[in-house]
């Protein structure tokens, strides 16, 4: 299949799914004509991304519940000492919502931000008593929202902010609705014509920030996001 013909197969799919999401009839017959395999890999991806849809509205509209039904401070921060950390409860813009993972160095946060009505994340540092070094994790943070800061493809996860609050510093970046890569990966197996196109998005995305000078070293399954749209976003 040519690069063109690629082209025009992933358009019928998100057309697919379009109409599908409106609630629109997705009418499969020219294809059938044409190449009945494919218009079966459509449908099996329709069926597929329809559920991780439900699935992720679902989570959204859990989201809206939790904030509505959160237990507020004075502050207005919701009262979760799991959650909220001295630091943190000082950012009056952001209402910290939960946590949505940790590695080896840094923690994430699920938050609102009430200036702007919108969902954002929050990165942390992991704050180890017995390892910990203000400077060296100052630095680095710095260091990587100056590198992200260069970055500006729809397949990269955007920088809004970097600062410090109560010695800790921290940033603000884009919440893509979605689950990660590792996630398809363990619970179903992708077409061939799938995994190419999926792979060479996240292959333009990761050009992009080497032109820019920057170089992801820490690039998994688990820090690419497959958003509403069935496109990879690399975190």
């Amino acid at each position: 299949m040519s690069l063109e013909e690629d082209r025009n197969a992933m358009r019928m799919v998100q057309d697919a799914l379009r109409r599908r999401v409106e609630g629109q009839p997705v009418d499969l017959s020219d294809i059938e004509e044409t190449d009945p395999g494919f218009a079966e890999e459509i449908r099996t991806w329709l069926v597929t991304m329809e559920a991780d849809l439900v699935a992720t509205q679902q989570i959204d509209l859990k989201v809206d519940t939790d904030l509505e039904h959160a237990h507020i401070s004075a502050d207005g921060l919701p009262v979760d000492e799991t959650i909220v950390s001295d630091s943190l409860g000082q950012l009056k813009r952001y209402r910290l919502i939960q946590q949505l993972g940790s590695g080896a160095m840094d923690i994430v946060y699920l938050a609102h931000d009430l200036m702007l009505s919108r969902y954002i994340i929050i990165k942390v540092p992991r704050i180890d008593d017995a390892n910990y070094n203000y400077e060296v994790v100052r630095f680095r943070f710095r260091r990587e929202a100056q590198a992200i800061a260069q970055l500006d493809h729809p397949g990269i996860c955007r920088l809004h902010d970097f600062g410090e609050v109560g010695g800790l510093p921290y940033l603000t970046m884009t919440y893509i609705k979605g689950k990660p890569l590792s996630h398809f990966l363990a619970t179903k197996q992708f077409q061939v014509r799938q995994a190419v196109v999926l792979v060479g998005r996240i292959a333009k995305a990761l050009r992009h920030a080497h032109l820019q000078g920057v170089l992801h070293r820490d690039l998994k399954p688990a820090n690419i996001l497959i958003n509403q749209e069935g496109k990879p976003i690399v975190t």
